[in-house]
């Protein structure tokens, strides 16, 4: 047998994911309210790192509903479920600055 041509056999491994129009809206909506990456891509049933791959656009994109959610959730009386959820999943930070005296 030569080496360089190509053999009858299949590949073997599994099969290339191939993601689905209804797999983009989902890892769309999910990630847009803060769901981790590790857990999108659990329910996809697809590994971390084909996650990252295949939808990087999608979990690149800005995620324009968290803010006026956060506002909204703080102005109707749940001030700390807003800031507990800024801080976890937007990133959000308090740091206290202390004047030094001159």
């Amino acid at each position: 047998m030569n080496v360089n041509q190509p053999s009858a056999r299949k590949s073997a491994g599994r099969p290339r994911y191939r993601p689905s129009p209804d797999h983009r809206l989902l890892v769309s909506r999910l990630h847009s309210v803060g769901t981790p990456s590790s857990k999108i891509a659990r329910i996809c049933g697809i590994s971390p790192p084909t996650l990252r791959k295949y939808f990087r656009d999608e979990l690149a994109a800005p995620v324009p509903f968290q803010l006026p959610s956060l506002f909204e959730q703080a102005t109707h009386g749940n001030t700390r479920a807003a800031i507990f959820w800024a801080k976890t999943r937007c990133g959000f930070t308090t740091t206290f600055r202390e004047e030094s005296e001159q």
